[in-house]
């Protein structure tokens, strides 16, 4: 369900889908990620352009970009129309990069948690803290993610797609620290089988292979209990505990570790990885089912940063298959 090749986490410097595709495909033959340009503005970032997937299931969810972020209007203005009119865009380069191809592919959507996190009411107040809205907005988004999914499989026959959940938003949902429309207090924290509860709901209304991005300490315990077969994260920072790991991949998830990071090196991502896989205590051969990522988005490096760190991953990802000692 889930491949053993190295695939980007998502995000993309500039702001031309174009050339963001032609690299991603070009660096990442054997899992091409869908890029995303949150350079272009507002209604390119994972908030809102998973808002814009949301129109297709009900226009209640648009959102109008405001000083503090966004805010959900329930009518389609141009924040939106622009939000759609780029991801239409990004599909179509997209399709015409992977014409003929046959393979995995991935899509990124912003999770339901850091999306009503990231969101406020026309009061100012956070949307996370309507325990009913969030319910209903992950049933919602796992239908949007399958209509989606549909529609690349429709353009790209021959594509195998894998779905990531983005929850950079997710550790401060459960940690309690998600501020006040004042921002002088913070939310009531959400209990971890809730969270648990929702994301699970939502993958299982999304009905594909789905990744759980996050790096938040109990990621791995999340993404088991919510059912996904593949859990990402920054291999660098929270959450890379090789024993935790190791018990997420006995328990079969896939392990997407993002140990590439900007500027690195081939030799040095390679050591840093079998070092810490060597911690784990899992047998060398057993590194052969991880999915190499870079550490995060790349929105923030060079282009020239940005190709380099996709080949370091492909490559990486080549020497661990190698690796049997």
């Amino acid at each position: 369900m889930i491949p053993s090749a190295a695939t980007g986490v998502g995000s993309m410097p500039g702001t031309s889908p174009a050339e963001a595709t032609a690299v991603v495909v070009g660096e990442l033959p054997g899992w091409p990620a869908l890029p995303e340009l949150p350079a272009r503005g507002a209604g390119a970032d994972m908030v809102g352009r998973t808002a814009a997937a949301l129109l297709a299931v009900d226009p209640a969810f648009a959102l109008a970009a405001v000083p503090t972020g966004w805010c959900r209007t329930g009518q389609v203005g141009p924040d939106m129309r622009r939000a759609r009119s780029w991801l239409g865009e990004d599909l179509d380069r997209f399709e015409e990069a992977l014409t003929g191809y046959a393979g995995p592919a991935k899509l990124q959507f912003c999770g339901p948690w850091t999306w009503a996190a990231a969101v406020e009411d026309v009061s100012g107040r956070r949307l996370v803290r309507d325990a009913g809205f969030v319910a209903d907005l992950a049933e919602a988004l796992g239908l949007a993610v399958r209509m989606h999914v549909a529609e690349v499989q429709r353009r790209v026959p021959g594509a195998a797609i894998v779905v990531q959940f983005d929850e950079p938003g997710l550790p401060a949902v459960l940690a309690g620290t998600v501020p006040t429309a004042s921002g002088l207090g913070r939310l009531a924290a959400v209990a971890a089988p809730q969270a648990v509860d929702l994301l699970d709901r939502c993958r299982d209304r999304a009905a594909v292979p789905a990744v759980l991005h996050c790096c938040a300490a109990a990621l791995f315990d999340i993404a088991r209990r919510a059912g996904f077969p593949g859990v990402s994260w920054d291999a660098s920072g929270v959450g890379f505990d090789p024993e935790s790991a190791a018990a997420a991949h006995e328990a079969g998830l896939r392990l997407l570790p993002g140990a590439v990071s900007p500027g690195g090196t081939l030799d040095g991502a390679w050591h840093a990885f079998r070092e810490w896989w060597r911690r784990t205590g899992l047998a060398a051969v057993a590194a052969h089912h991880v999915a190499i990522t870079p550490a995060c988005g790349l929105a923030g490096a060079t282009a020239p940063q940005a190709r380099a760190t996709l080949a370091t991953a492909r490559d990486l990802q080549r020497r661990i298959a190698e690796w049997d000692a």
